[in-house]
């Protein structure tokens, strides 16, 4: 249990509103079930709302904690506007961007570039505008919180996920910056950066999971590690064992060789052709 000095510190710190940015399953509910625990009310978003309906009640009844549900489309341009009537009388302390799944996998100029463009628009735009808008309202206050989700994918481009790792990569380099510039104005921002994960939509897109040289992580571990990081002085936190020893060995590899590394991994995990590494041309 929490302790509840603790609790009450978390919920001034952070409350009492925390919106989370896909929540319907996976990483999302287990954020919510978790900040439920820790006493803060929910707005919870997803482009489905149904799911969300039964996660509400669930956390209702569980915790005592006040629900809102909102179906929202978070690659929308009118994404601010279309928030307003859910959060217009409550006040968000803390921000978890979640969303941001990749449901394709192929070859960047194989697939339609409306699905790179939607990518775009979910991980990159979609974090950029909330943060801004609650971001501009927790410096005023000078307390509250971001969390932003990236993968270890973010830490170089992979073939086969190209515009995928390309958007992580800029949540990643924009929440280190947020957690300089708003951590002047006593605001937490960290960026967790995770591994494959065992949620429906990560299953959705058919890996071979028996290739993968450590297991899926559970979300509630990512979620739990995540917000116990919050606050910590680390700008960007590897979430699980595994992905801090991935990304301990990855840094001083030489970037040809990390790009191939991952793109390799990528083609063996979706049984695709494994890409064969460019030579230098003579001239």
């Amino acid at each position: 249990m929490i302790q509840l000095d603790a609790q009450d510190e978390f919920v001034r710190r952070y409350g009492p509103w925390a919106l989370i940015a896909g929540a319907s399953e996976g990483t999302g509910a287990a954020y919510a079930r978790l900040l439920a625990e820790r006493g803060l009310n929910l707005l919870l978003l997803a482009r489905r709302k149904e799911p969300l309906t039964s996660l509400a009640t669930e956390l209702v009844e569980t915790y005592g904690v006040e629900v809102r549900t909102a179906g929202v489309d978070l690659t929308r341009d009118s994404l601010l506007d279309d928030l307003k009537p859910h959060v217009g009388d409550i006040e968000i302390g803390l921000l978890v961007y979640n969303a941001g799944a990749s449901p394709h996998i192929g070859m960047f100029h194989d697939r339609p570039v409306e699905e790179a463009s939607y990518l775009i628009d979910l991980n990159c735009r979609g974090p950029l505008l909330m943060a801004h808008h609650f971001g501009a309202a927790m410096a005023e206050r000078a307390r509250g919180g971001i969390i932003l989700m990236t993968s270890t994918g973010s830490m170089a481009g992979c073939a086969y996920v190209g515009a995928y790792t390309a958007s992580k990569s800029f949540v990643q380099t924009l929440g280190e910056a947020l957690w300089i510039e708003l951590g002047q104005r006593q605001v937490d921002v960290m960026v967790a950066m995770v591994g494959p994960t065992d949620t429906p939509a990560m299953r959705a897109t058919e890996p071979r999971l028996d290739g993968l040289p450590v297991a899926l992580m559970d979300p509630h571990q990512v979620a739990t590690e995540a917000v116990a990081a919050l606050g910590s002085g680390q700008p960007l936190v590897p979430v699980g064992p595994a992905n801090r020893a991935a990304v301990q060995q990855a840094w001083p590899i030489p970037r040809a060789d990390l790009v191939m590394g991952m793109s390799v991994g990528c083609a063996q995990m979706y049984d695709l052709p494994v890409p064969q590494q460019p030579q230098p041309r003579t001239t």
